[in-house]
């Protein structure tokens, strides 16, 4: 009971609230759908490893993604289909992101204010619930990337330079991998959320704060599919 208790009143609790309530507003609000062009070969690459026999056996997706699609295929035995099952692999690393995240700005900057709004600004994006909690494979790689980060910063020394140092492999490796779609803001959101919530945090007027973190929100649930084609660079 004293472990719940203590959970309820950390920040770990707020930032997996404020993640639930994205998005409750993203899918039951905002009608935004988890399907993409992407979907039906990660569906059909699924089908294939429960045996089933196809015209066009989707290699690209078994070679890049097999423990993507073998932990999907476990979950949907709960959900009762293969996307839900996808989908509910995607809604564990969408928290296993902001956890790992949260603790990399920490690691970072050693102030929890400025690891909670980092993480806000993160849970947020536009990125996190229209490319990651879909029918697609993107959201555990972005994971790992971002827990490989965690890992690079807190086992190196600790000086600014080396800091900017270990994560740069990170997110060229990341870019390099040809299993990930959206790399290009799967690697800048990241960043600007940490920088732009150091910035946040100095900030004295928790009014302000609030107000800028309210109109990030609605400024990132009102993209549209214009933009993210101009953000998006197709390389």
């Amino acid at each position: 009971m004293e472990k719940i208790l203590n959970f309820l009143k950390s920040k770990y609790f707020l930032l997996f609230a404020l993640a639930i309530l994205n998005l409750l507003v993203a899918f039951y609000f905002l009608k935004l759908s988890p399907w993409s062009s992407d979907s039906e070969t990660y569906l059909k690459a699924m089908q294939y490893l429960r045996g089933a026999n196809l015209e066009q056996i989707p290699y690209n997706r078994l070679l890049t993604t097999p423990f993507m699609l073998y932990s999907s295929i476990l979950a949907s035995w709960f959900t009762g289909s293969f996307y839900g099952g996808i989908l509910a692999v995607n809604l564990i690393f969408y928290f296993l992101i902001i956890y790992v995240f949260y603790k990399l700005v920490l690691e970072i900057y050693q102030n929890q204010t400025t690891a909670v709004l980092s993480s806000i600004l993160l849970l947020s994006n536009y990125s996190m619930y229209n490319y990651g909690v879909t029918y697609n494979a993107d959201l555990g790689g972005w994971f790992f990337f971002v827990l490989g980060s965690f890992f690079a910063v807190k086992y190196f020394e600790k000086t600014r330079a080396t800091v900017l140092a270990a994560l740069l492999p990170a997110s060229l490796a990341f870019l390099a991998w040809p299993a990930l779609t959206q790399r290009i803001a799967f690697i800048i959101v990241p960043w600007l959320a940490l920088i732009s919530g150091f910035g946040l945090s100095k900030i004295k007027n928790n009014y302000i704060i609030g107000t800028i973190l309210i109109a990030y929100a609605l400024i990132n649930y009102s993209i549209t599919t214009f933009l993210i084609k101009i953000i998006n660079l197709p390389f």
